[in-house]
């Protein structure tokens, strides 16, 4: 028997090998594509990123004039995918709001070609903020005001960046997309307040720690974090531990410090870092509080407002704060007017409420910076407030003007549905930029089954909302002032500028509102009501008949002037065609004279404020 040679064998071998490498390497023989829409409406260079399921980016590319995306020739595997594009909410698959709940799609090779769409809503996405703090249960601050949250937990911060680089003014400690949080615990240190980055759907990290770090080296957190779910340009306040940061550390050697507050004249309440309680009157020495960053707000009746000021505390060291107070006379000082669409929102300057509704001036501002060292000087903050509504990113009130005009628009938050009613001044059934809003127009809310959920008004600016809605399916029942109706039902394919309501309804039709969304798309436009026509026909069954109408009851047009008008053969088409046999306001006319089984026609016009038609609208 012979034996197998050895190079055979090894080139058995060889073979079985080859077959094995080749069997087991993955080829990029997949694609990916979708649609990126706003509604039916297309988005053009829409970014849409590939990640890694270690978060780390694939690929990116952008949607063509149509919307559409395509990564050709990826490896069959699973991903998160993100789309971002501006003036509208960022997106991950699938209908995430934050980061951690977004879900992997997965690109298979069978079929070779997967499709993802994504569907945008106008804006923005909010911003959450995971906030832990050692101990836990303190309580959350978001920009100085207190929050009913407390640590751990995820919030939502409001709006995660400027839509408008014009709305925003860059501060020398605030950088514009910012937010600031702030934690309290009774009988720990203070710790310094942290910004946020203007990042959205994503959740950051805040970790605050109330611990006394006597001769502790803390590692304070650099740019640019390699972890997953953190934020860039975060920081540690205080942690009693090394903490890793992209390869490098920090090293702040950490304790608490105070700061000594007097004023020319005396007697100032002053707020270190949260508004819901003062730390005394001046002159006051504010103790405990954790190297860095503090921010100082003072108030005195009788004079004006200094700008907040942002002081750096040392470890062991007194800070000497100094200021000298205006006296405030008549409208001298700094004063600025403050509007929102939607109006209705509380303003909030430098911390304190200052007027319960916007399109309001606020004055007694002081324009004067203040002078010293180790501290900055920050222009008047001016923020806002509505349920419902995202907060918005602060604006600065600045002092190179004698008045300010500060334009904000606020975003509904998640769980939302609303928009606007106006007046349809073309009669086009789209929004545009000059045409009205109509204020003081009842809004209903309606479950799936009609029953009667909530009712609203509309704001000066024609805004309305529904908001805290669970997710469900929902109806839209507006009512137009008397003397209009409805404009043309959804014109154009841009859902946020079209009217939906039909023209012969007062309701939208049925709403699906998805968990965590926000649907602001839903708004009627109104146009004058002139005249409306009816058509019968009937065949006597005697020598009358006895003509009813109606109307249309939502639109106030009851009992207006009516012109009957008749024709043997065909429906009159104007108010001097066929036979006129009625005008008056009864809305039930008796045609007499008839011959039994005569087949009739009638035009019925209904006038409003004597203006009629020659033909039906």
């Amino acid at each position: 028997m012979k034996s197998t040679p050895e190079y055979a064998r090894w080139s058995s071998s060889l073979i079985f090998l080859w077959s094995f490498a080749w069997a087991s390497i993955a080829f990029p023989d997949a694609s990916l594509y979708g649609y990126v829409r706003n509604g039916p409406a297309g988005i053009p260079n829409a970014q849409v990123i590939l990640f890694h399921l270690d978060r780390s980016i694939h690929t990116a590319t952008n949607s063509d004039a149509a919307g559409l995306y395509l990564f050709p020739h990826i490896d069959s595997s699973a991903y998160y995918i993100k789309v971002e594009a501006t003036n509208y909410a960022d997106e991950w698959y699938y209908d995430a709001n934050i980061q951690e709940s977004s879900q992997p799609f997965n690109v298979q090779n069978r079929p070779a070609t997967n499709r993802c769409d994504f569907d945008l809503a106008k804006g923005q996405a909010p911003a959450f903020v995971r906030v832990y703090s050692d101990p836990t249960n303190a309580l959350i601050y978001v920009d100085y005001q207190a929050t009913t949250s407390r640590t751990p937990a995820i919030i939502n911060i409001g709006e995660a960046a400027p839509r408008d680089a014009q709305s925003v003014t860059n501060a020398m400690w605030l950088n514009r997309g910012s937010h600031m949080i702030s934690v309290y615990a009774p009988g720990y240190p203070l710790p310094p307040p942290q910004k946020v980055p203007g990042l959205e759907a994503e959740t950051c990290w805040d970790y605050f720690t109330f611990a006394a770090c006597d001769d502790y080296f803390v590692a304070w957190a650099c740019d640019d974090f390699n972890v997953p779910d953190l934020c860039m340009d975060s920081f540690i306040a205080g942690i009693c531990r090394d903490y890793y940061c992209h390869d490098f550390f920090y090293l702040l050697h950490t304790n608490v410090g105070a700061i000594q507050v007097q004023s020319t004249p005396a007697g100032a309440e002053v707020f270190v870092d949260r508004m819901d309680a003062s730390v005394g009157s001046t002159p006051v020495t504010v103790t405990n509080l954790f190297q860095g960053w503090h921010t100082v707000f003072l108030r005195r009746t009788g004079y004006l407002q200094p700008r907040p000021i942002r002081v750096f505390v040392e470890q062991d060291e007194v800070y000497p704060l100094q200021l000298n107070l205006t006296a405030s006379s008549g409208g001298n000082g700094l004063s600025a007017t403050v509007k929102s669409v939607p109006t209705g929102a509380s303003n909030w300057v430098d911390g304190f409420i200052r007027t319960n509704l916007t399109d309001n001036a606020l004055t007694h501002l002081d324009p004067t910076p203040f002078s010293g060292s180790l501290h900055y000087a920050v222009s008047h903050l001016v923020a806002l407030r509505k349920n419902g509504y995202l907060n918005p990113l602060f604006q600065y009130a600045d002092t190179s003007a004698a008045t300010n005009v500060l334009r904000f628009s606020l975003l509904p938050a998640p769980n939302t549905l609303g928009d606007r009613v106006w007046y349809d001044s073309n009669s086009n059934g789209l929004q545009n930029a000059a045409e009205p809003g109509a204020s003081n127009i009842v809004v209903q809310l309606y479950d799936g089954q009609s029953n009667l959920l909530e009712r609203v008004t509309t704001d000066s600016s024609g805004c309305y909302l529904f908001h805290n809605l669970a997710p469900g399916d929902y109806i839209i029942e507006f009512f137009p002032p008397a003397g209009y109706l409805f404009s043309k039902f959804q014109q154009g394919a841009v859902r946020s500028l079209d009217s939906d309501v039909p023209t012969n309804a007062c309701r939208t039709p049925l709403i699906a509102l998805p968990p965590n969304k926000c649907d602001s798309c839903w708004d009627a436009g109104l146009i004058p009501f002139k005249a409306a026509a009816f058509w019968f026909r009937a065949v006597a069954l005697t020598n009358n008949i006895v003509l009813r109408w109606e109307s249309p009851k939502k639109s106030g047009l009851i009992n207006q002037a009516a012109t009957v008008r008749y024709h043997p053969t065909r429906y009159p088409t104007n108010l001097t065609d066929g036979t006129s046999i009625y005008t008056g306001t009864n809305q039930v006319f008796e045609h007499t004279g008839l011959t039994p089984n005569q087949p009739c026609y009638y035009t019925i016009w209904v006038s409003h404020n004597g203006i009629d038609f020659q033909t039906p609208p």
